[in-house]
């Protein structure tokens, strides 16, 4: 004769689900027997048990947030910590100013035309492009019609 496992069910915790499995839920069957919806579940599965779509419907139903309920955290206010609210991130810091609030000027557009056709230290590239005005004007406008389409497109 096999060992019984300390997680198995008696002969009583079986005839207990099959008597109320149509009435109780699992979880409470599972807190009257000491086991978890789980086994309660697969206990059903395995005798070949099946709830009724009736039934399981209606449990659900019961379960759905009704229009006119309030909701169980309704007045619950979460504090912050003040080093909860130090680490988060997102939060700007006093006096910091984000990138898109800086000014362009004509050494900052020259800066990023030769930042991006490759080389970052390239200071004869530089100078070409500062001896040009026309082009750092016409990047200004590209660069600042970007900005305006990103930020566009993240409001959407």
């Amino acid at each position: 004769m096999r060992k019984k496992k300390p997680d198995e069910l008696t002969e009583a915790d079986h005839k207990f689900i099959a008597d109320n499995y149509l009435t109780m839920n699992f979880t409470e069957i599972g807190k009257h027997i000491g086991k978890t919806r789980q086994a309660v579940s697969w206990n059903l599965k395995r005798k070949g048990l099946q709830l009724p779509d009736e039934i399981i419907t209606e449990r659900h139903l019961k379960k759905i947030f009704k229009p006119g309920g309030t909701p169980h955290n309704k007045g619950v206010r979460y504090h912050l910590t003040q080093e909860q609210k130090d680490g988060r991130p997102g939060l700007f810091k006093k006096g910091h100013k984000p990138k898109s609030t800086t000014e362009l000027t004509f050494k900052t557009v020259a800066s990023y035309i030769a930042r991006t056709q490759g080389s970052v230290a390239d200071k004869e590239l530089m100078r070409k492009i500062m001896q040009k005005p026309e082009l750092v004007e016409a990047q200004k406008q590209q660069y600042l019609l970007n900005r305006k389409i990103k930020s566009i497109q993240n409001e959407k």
